[in-house]
């Protein structure tokens, strides 16, 4: 079982929108694990084996040529998925097709897990599906290479699923560090459900931090639904924090938007719940 110690320095300023790499990011591991045989081999880390099979599918792509084989040894049950995947003409269960196989040797058959997503189209549903799966694996097995390459890729649209599963992965023990990756995404779309989910995470170990976080959004659907989440958690954790905190909120802009967010979010509550926080929160109007 392997086994981390991270520690992160991170430059101050994480703000959702424009926000660059920390010029100062040091994360330590210690590894007990004893070397074992994984379901497959890999001579290289699974970070090295990502980019080197990344330039491969590249070339593969410029050639027009996506069949290439790797040195790991063929299911020939998978394999034979394979052939027939390439023999089926219809595109959409052709790309259905590679994706089931490309799952199913996810974990067991590395070089036919590399021909399968080579043949899917670049950008498709079906390999985000499969970069955010290989993302999350890479974060639980080799945090400090996965956040090093997520921030490679973050300005890549096709990779942001990639990188922004590194960034939810991480975000329970590192929050501030998936703050800063989640900001360099360059897919707005991915961008916002990744800094929802990270402040899922956030703000149930720090809420102050995480609405700080938050306030620095731009106006707009990430800065609700973000806040939303903080104040969700926040009222269920911890009320009298929650209730502190707002009275230290001068920016009325800020104001209005956590007080019509929790507005709505005691609105829903039972009866008896919602009384409380009624009594708690005295300048708040139900819709």
């Amino acid at each position: 079982m392997k086994t981390y110690t991270p520690t992160f320095i991170l430059a101050a300023g994480l703000i959702f929108a424009g926000c660059e790499k920390p010029a100062s990011i040091i994360l330590t591991a210690g590894d007990s694990r004893s070397a074992t045989p994984q379901t497959f081999e890999r001579s290289n880390s699974l970070a090295k084996r990502f980019r080197t099979r990344r330039i491969a599918q590249q070339r593969l792509e410029a050639s027009g040529d996506a069949s290439f084989s790797d040195t790991g040894h063929a299911s020939p049950t998978l394999r034979e998925r394979l052939s027939q995947a390439r023999s089926e003409s219809d595109p959409n269960l052709r790309a259905a097709a590679f994706e089931s196989v490309a799952w199913d040797a996810v974990e067991t058959d590395a070089a036919v897990f590399d021909e399968a997503f080579a043949e899917l189209a670049a950008d498709s549903p079906e390999r985000r599906r499969l970069l955010a799966h290989e993302g999350s694996r890479l974060a639980e097995e080799e945090p400090e290479s996965a956040l090093s390459l997520a921030y490679e890729l973050a300005a890549d649209s096709e990779y942001a699923e990639f990188s922004g599963a590194i960034a939810v992965a991480l975000a329970e023990k590192n929050p501030q560090s998936s703050a800063a990756l989640v900001a360099s995404l360059s897919d707005e779309t991915v961008k916002h459900r990744c800094a929802v989910q990270v402040l899922q995470r956030w703000s149930g170990s720090d809420p102050s931090a995480a609405a700080a976080w938050v306030a620095g959004f731009p106006e707009g659907a990430a800065r609700t639904d973000g806040l939303s989440v903080v104040i969700q958690s926040w009222l269920t954790n911890d009320p009298p924090g929650l209730a502190a905190w707002l009275k230290t909120q001068a920016a009325i802009q800020m104001q209005g938007e956590s007080l019509s967010a929790l507005s709505t979010i005691v609105a829903q509550q039972p009866e008896p719940t919602r009384i409380a926080s009624l009594i708690r929160f005295p300048q708040i109007k139900l819709p």
